[in-house]
C-alpha cells in the first residue's frame, strides 16, 4: 500500500506538471495542488487497473486547465500536447528498464526514473514555448478542432486495447508528433497574429505622434500671431515707466501662456535614444494619451537602449501597468506630475516611473496583491498581473517607494 502512494504522488506530481508547464496562462500553485492531490488520490485508487484509467485521468486534467484558466482554447492545446509528451516519454523509459528486468509500472522505482527524465523536458520544452504565446491569442476554429479530434482518436486507440500498456510506444510517438506539429501550426499564427497588432499599434502611435506634432505647430503659429501685440503692449507699458502694470501682465498673460504650451506640448526627442520600437511605440501611445494632455509630462532617457535581458514582451506588459497606474495617481493628485527615466547600468539597464499623488502613507507590502487597490472594486489586478510577470524573470529586482507626496516605481537589470 505504501508503495502504491508512493508512486501516485510521483505520477501526480508528473501529471500536474504536464498539464501547467505548457500553459500560456499560468496556473497558480493552488490549481496545481488541487490537480496534483485529486491525480494522486485517483491514481491510488485506480493503479492503473483498468483500460480506461489513462483517458479518464486525461480528460479530466484538459477539463481542469479548460474552466481553471483564461486563455481557454490555446490552454486546452498546450496541455494536450504536454500530456502527450509526459506519455511518450513515460512510456520510453519503462520500455529501456523493461529491457533489463520485468518491472512494474505502479512501483516507486520507474515512478522515480520517469518523473526524473520527464519533468526536466517539460520545463524545458514549456520555456521555449512561454514566448511565443502573447496575453491575447486569436481564435483558431480550424486548429482547435483537428486537436479536439486528435484528442479523441487517442482515447478511441486507448480504449480499443485490453491494457492501457499494450499500447506501443510508436503509436503513442506518432500521436504526439501529430500533436505537437498541430501546436506549433497554432504557435505560428498567433505570431502573425502578434506582428499584425504590433503593425497596428506602431500607425496608431504614428498617428497620434502627428496629431502632437500638429498641435505643437498650431501652438506656434498662435503664439507668432500674438507676438507683435504682447511686443506692443509691453513696450507702451515702459514708455509710460509703468512698472508694476508691466509686471502685473506679464504674470497674468505671458506666464499662464507659456505654462500651458509647455504643458499640453511633448518634447518627442527625448525618445530618440528609444531604440526597441515596442517601447517606443508604447511610451509615445500612453504620453500623448488624452489622460495625460492635462499632465506635466517629463522624459528621460540617458544613454541609448536597443536591447534588454526581459523578454521584450514581458516588459512591455509591466511597463504598460505601471504607466497606466502612474498616469491615474498623478491626474488625482494637485501637482499632476509624471516623471519617466530609463538608463543603463553594468548589469542591465534601470526604470524610474515618478508620480504626484495625494495619498500621505500606503501599505507598500500589499501593493502586487489581488486583493489591493485604492480604487474601489473591481481594481487591483493591473500590479498583480506585473508582479506575475516579474516572477518570471528573478533576476530583475523591483522597488516602489513612497517619499514626499511621489509614488516611485522602479526596475533594475532588465
Amino acid at each position: 500500500m505504501i508503495s502504491d502512494i508512493i508512486s501516485g504522488l510521483l505520477y501526480g506530481i508528473l501529471f500536474s506538471l504536464a498539464a501547467a508547464e505548457f500553459l500560456p496562462d499560468p496556473l497558480g500553485w493552488k490549481n496545481r495542488a488541487i490537480l496534483l492531490f485529486s491525480s494522486w488520490i485517483y491514481l491510488v485508487l485506480t493503479r492503473l487497473s483498468g483500460p480506461t484509467a489513462i483517458p479518464v485521468l486525461l480528460l479530466y486534467g484538459l477539463l481542469f486547465v479548460f474552466f481553471r484558466t483564461r486563455l481557454r482554447g490555446i490552454s486546452l492545446c498546450c496541455a494536450q500536447a504536454g500530456f502527450f509528451l509526459a506519455l511518450v516519454v513515460g512510456r520510453c523509459c519503462f520500455s529501456f528498464l523493461s529491457f533489463f528486468r520485468p518491472v512494474s509500472l505502479f512501483t516507486p522505482l520507474p515512478a522515480a526514473a520517469i518523473l526524473l527524465i520527464t519533468a526536466p523536458l517539460l520545463k524545458a520544452a514549456g520555456y521555449r514555448l512561454g514566448a511565443l504565446f502573447p496575453g491575447k491569442t486569436p481564435d483558431i476554429p480550424g486548429v482547435l478542432a483537428a486537436e479536439v479530434f486528435l484528442f479523441f482518436l487517442s482515447l478511441e486507440a486507448m480504449l480499443l486495447y485490453p491494457s492501457v500498456l499494450a499500447v506501443s510506444a510508436a503509436s503513442m510517438a506518432v500521436l504526439a508528433v501529430l500533436s505537437f506539429l498541430l501546436l506549433f501550426r497554432l504557435a505560428r499564427l498567433v505570431i502573425q497574429e502578434q506582428k499584425n497588432a504590433s503593425e497596428s499599434r506602431s500607425l496608431r502611435t504614428l498617428e497620434a505622434y502627428t496629431e502632437n506634432l500638429e498641435q505643437a505647430n498650431l501652438q506656434l503659429r498662435r503664439f507668432k500671431h500674438d507676438y507683435t501685440n504682447i511686443l506692443s503692449t509691453m513696450s507702451d507699458y515702459m514708455e509710460q515707466g509703468n512698472l508694476l502694470g508691466l509686471k502685473s501682465y506679464f504674470q497674468d498673460q505671458i506666464l499662464p501662456m507659456s505654462s500651458q504650451m509647455q504643458l499640453s506640448s511633448f518634447d518627442a526627442s527625448a525618445l530618440s535614444s528609444m531604440q526597441i520600437p515596442e517601447v517606443k511605440s508604447l511610451l509615445i501611445s500612453k504620453i500623448l494619451s488624452e489622460r495625460a494632455k492635462s499632465l506635466k509630462v517629463k522624459i528621460q532617457i540617458a544613454s541609448p537602449i536597443s536591447w534588454m535581458v526581459m523578454d521584450t514582451g514581458d516588459f512591455c506588459r509591466v511597463l504598460g501597468i505601471y504607466l497606466d497606474n502612474a498616469l491615474d495617481g498623478a491626474l488625482e493628485s494637485e501637482k499632476k506630475e509624471l516623471q519617466i527615466s530609463l538608463d543603463d547600468t553594468a548589469e542591465g539597464h534601470s526604470l524610474v516611473i515618478i508620480n504626484s499623488c495625494n495619498s500621505p502613507s500606503l501599505p507598500l507590502d500589499r501593493i502586487g496583491q489581488e486583493s489591493f487597490t485604492t480604487k474601489g472594486s473591481g481594481h487591483g489586478m493591473g500590479l498583480a498581473t506585473a508582479a506575475e510577470i516579474l516572477k518570471k524573470h528573478p533576476y530583475v529586482y523591483k522597488r516602489t517607494l513612497l517619499k514626499d507626496g511621489y509614488f516611485i516605481q522602479q526596475l533594475d537589470n532588465f
